[in-house]
This record gives C-alpha cells, sequence and structure tokens, in this order.
C-alpha cells in the first residue's frame, strides 16, 4: 500500500463508502477482438467471462508483497494450471523503492505490464502521463454491475475513465493475542486508559504489548485511525485549507501524545527502531507481542499460524476523553492494479491480462484471494468454514455501528490530501513527511513528547507553504 491508503450498499456481504477522484484524462486503446472475445467490452457479455487466448502469452506483474500472501500472487499458479497458455512474472520490490520505481517508470513509460499501487496514484499518474491504460473499454456494464458499489471510485478520474482495476476492501484495525491477555488476568482495552493499564502488566513479564516496527517508517494504520478519533477530518478545512487553526492547536496532537506515552511505559518492542514491518508481525505470531495494528491487505500474515485460534480482530481502542465521534473506521477499497499502456501495443498480452483480471473476480478467484485474507470488492459470498480471522474481518466489513461518512472510509492522510486538489508531492512536502517521522520517532523514541510542538510547528510552516503554491 502507499501507506496513506485510502460506503455505500454491498449486496450479499457488506456496507463500504469511498470519495471520488480528481483531474481530467486522455483515452487510451480500444479493446482488441480477443478481449471482445472474453466479454471485456460487450455490455451483453458476462461479468464473470474468464476466458484467455489459446496463444503463448506472458506478462509481469509487479509489487511489493510476498508471493505467497499476496492477493494476487497466491492466486497466479491455479491460474496458470487452469491457462496453461498464460505465464505471469512475479515481481517483488520493496515498498518504498516500489513508489519511488512507479513514479519513474510512468514519467518513462517503462511500467511493468500489471502493477500494484494505491488508486488514487494511478489517478494521479495517469492524468500526468498517460503512462498506464485507460480500462474503461474493457469494463462493461455486467462487471461493474458484479462489483459492491464504490469498487472502482478511487481508481475513475474525474472525467469518468477507470484507470486499474479494483484490489481487495479494506479494513484497518488491530490484532489481540487474547491467550496473552488471559494469561495475565487481563481483558482485552477497549479504551486507551484500558490499554495502558495493560502495558505494565506485559513489561514485568517480558512480553511487548504493541508488535511495531518502524524501520520502514509505514506501518502506523491503526495508530493514523486515532487522528481521526481526535478530530482531524472534523478540522481539516481550519487546518489544512485556510490555515485558520494550526497543527500545534488542532486536536489531533492527543493522538501523537498518546504515541509518546505509550513508548514511556514500554509499550513498543526496545529496537523497534531497527525492526521491520515483517519482523514485528513475527513477532507477534511468536506469542512475544499482545496486539499489532494490520490491514485487510496484510491479515494473510497472521492467517494460519499457530496462534491464529487465539487471534482477536477489531477496530482497537477508543479516547473517551476525546470530544469527536469515536465510531468512525477505515474501509474502503483504496489500491488498484495499473497496467501499462504499452500494453496495447501487444493485443494477445492485452487479452491474457484483462482476462486474468476478470476471472479475479468471479467466484472462483474470490476464493482464491480469500485463503490469504483479501475479500475481493464483488458482490460474492464467502464460503463456509472462514477461519478465524476471517470471520472476524467479514464481521468487521459488515459492522452496522462503523461510521465511515465523516471521512468516507478513508484513512486520516487523506484529510489533507483532498484538500490540496489530491496532489502527492504537495501532501508529502505539507504533510506526509512531517507527520511520518513524527509518529515513527515517537514510537521508537528518538523523539519524545516535547518534540511534538516542534514538529506540529514545522508542519504549520509547510501547510502555509503548500497553501501558497495552490493560490
Amino acid at each position: 500500500m502507499l501507506k496513506k491508503t485510502y460506503l455505500r450498499a454491498l449486496v450479499g456481504l457488506a456496507t463500504i463508502a469511498i470519495a471520488g477522484c480528481n483531474a481530467a484524462s486522455t483515452p487510451s486503446a480500444t479493446p482488441t477482438s480477443a478481449a471482445s472475445a472474453a466479454g471485456a467490452t460487450s455490455p451483453a457479455a458476462s461479468a464473470t467471462t474468464a476466458a484467455s487466448p489459446a496463444a503463448k502469452v506472458s506478462f509481469s506483474y509487479m509489487t511489493f508483497v510476498p508471493k505467497e500472501t499476496d492477493q494476487v500472487g497466491a492466486c497466479i499458479d491455479q491460474y496458470e494450471q487452469e491457462n496453461p497458455n498464460v505465464t505471469i512474472d512475479y515481481q517483488i520490490v520493496d515498498h518504498d523503492a516500489l513508489q519511488q520505481k512507479l513514479i519513474t517508470e510512468a514519467q518513462t513509460k517503462t511500467l511493468p505490464d500489471m502493477f500494484w499501487w494505491n488508486g488514487q496514484a494511478i489517478v494521479d499518474s495517469y492524468n500526468q502521463t498517460q503512462a498506464e491504460l485507460d480500462l474503461t473499454p474493457y469494463v462493461d456494464d455486467a462487471f461493474k454491475g458484479s462489483l459492491v458499489d464504490g469498487a472502482l471510485t478511487n481508481m475513475t478520474t474525474a472525467d469518468g475513465k477507470i484507470v486499474g482495476f479494483p484490489a481487495n476492501m479494506e479494513v484497518q484495525g488491530w490484532v489481540f493475542n487474547k491467550a496473552l491477555f488471559d494469561k495475565y488476568n487481563l481483558t482485552i482495552p477497549t479504551t486507551y486508559d484500558e490499554l495502558k493499564q495493560d502495558v505494565p502488566v506485559f513489561k514485568q513479564n517480558g512480553v511487548d504489548t504493541i508488535a511495531y516496527g518502524s524501520k520502514e517508517g509505514w506501518a502506523v494504520w491503526g495508530f493514523e485511525h486515532w487522528l481521526e478519533l481526535w478530530g482531524i477530518w472534523q478540522q481539516a478545512d481550519a487546518v489544512f485549507k485556510d490555515h485558520s487553526l494550526k497543527a500545534v492547536d488542532a486536536d489531533f496532537r492527543h493522538a501523537y501524545e498518546a504515541e509518546a506515552e505509550l513508548h514511556a511505559l514500554g509499550a513498543f518492542p526496545q529496537n523497534n527502531a531497527t525492526m521491520s514491518f515483517d519482523q514485528a508481525v513475527s513477532l507477534f505470531n511468536s506469542g512475544k507481542a499482545a496486539m499489532i495494528t494490520l490491514p485487510s491487505d496484510q491479515l494473510g500474515k497472521i492467517i494460519g499460524q499457530p496462534n491464529e485460534k487465539d487471534y482477536v480482530l477489531n477496530w482497537g481502542i477508543t479516547f473517551p476523553k476525546s470530544t469527536y465521534p469515536q465510531n468512525v473506521k477505515v474501509r474502503d477499497v483504496g489500491n488498484a492494479y495499473g497496467i501499462s499502456a504499452k500494453v496495447a501495443d501487444d493485443p494477445a498480452k492485452l487479452d491474457a491480462i484483462i482476462a486474468f483480471n476478470k476471472w479475479r473476480y468471479t467466484q472462483e478467484g474470490f476464493d482464491c484471494a480469500l485463503k490469504v485474507g483479501s475479500i475481493m470488492p464483488a458482490k460474492l459470498t464467502p464460503a463456509a468454514g472462514l477461519g478465524p480471522i476471517m470471520a472476524q474481518q467479514v464481521a468487521l466489513i459488515q459492522d452496522p455501528n462503523a461510521d465511515t461518512t465523516i471521512n468516507k472510509g478513508f484513512n486520516s492522510d487523506y484529510a489533507p490530501y483532498f484538500r490540496w486538489n489530491s496532489n502527492g508531492d504537495l501532501w508529502t512536502q505539507g504533510w506526509g513527511t512531517i507527520r511520518g517521522n513524527l509518529e515513527n520517532s515517537l514510537m521508537n523514541g528518538s523523539m519524545t513528547s516535547k518534540d511534538i510542538p516542534v514538529q506540529l510547528g514545522k508542519m504549520d510552516t509547510a501547510i502555509d507553504q503548500v497553501i501558497a503554491q495552490l493560490k
């Protein structure tokens, strides 16, 4: 994910909402005859048609997730067995390197054939470079109708061009090892004060309360949600649009103060500054940490683990002292799969990619993705016998008490993003870099509570610079 990732009626499974996207763009390739035969363009064609061309064909797919836990990668072997003429070259790149690589390759028109990216990032890149394929001709009414309402919103330009296939439905929550809480006569915390009370008990027994690795600087999903529980969306216009309210005075500073306080109490692994995200997950799976924050596309790393039977997945703690609603949650379809515009030069390859992607939204592809914890945004029902984490994820997606109207299901990072014309460069300089560094530094101890006003002051300066550029 860009870790800045980002509901309406979901027939038969859930309820989800997503905000619209930005900017105009130009059309790309037209459908090929083979794509039409695969049901890619004809409105009357079945949305679940997954025919694949008979000729031998190969295409590349790039992401940052290991194949065995990736929602696409985990299904490749099965698809290739059923379609022996198709070979998919799985390519994995470090997350941060991938972000820069895709930006550079979009600018030079050298993108991989198919690639994972944040939906809005694909839209932004398409608007700037047209290096991604306009998929609108291949997404007919039948295929659209097979998806949950809102599944394509975050990968659609302002003038209605669809430039990505949607990834899985996301929930951003917390996972608790109930066995550890039971062992020390604790209950899973529902409030911040309850969490603080648990920290010294775990610490004196050699257990880390929160598995967290800040090495990559992005594994912060559940903590970013805390900004929403402290009103970042309600105060977003005042902070990020006209700056009548300074970040240093905004209520979301309380989320950072909580992170600093938790570090001071000893809630995090001592070496988390050099601990990777995967190492933090391993710490949790080994029973040496009591809780961890994970989004849907990372749940595959805990599914099937020996301790999964003890895992409880929920929305995490609340802050009763906050004056803002505490049922605001993050659940959306924020990430997508882009296709290089160059693929249109090879009709057989294009047909194979379209057919593969349409297969992923059939019941067969849906069931395959479920095995690694991904629920595809299709109007399909999970098979009976889901494991503990999957069953709990479905419950969160269906949770009638979750409010996604305030933030439209988006991660807190989108609060400034949509007030700055969805400009990723402005987001980075005016918010993302400062916020990410502050959050991770507070949790690895390189910054303390006294640094919060200083860093928010830097943010205020950066926000002023962004606003000046938008005038």
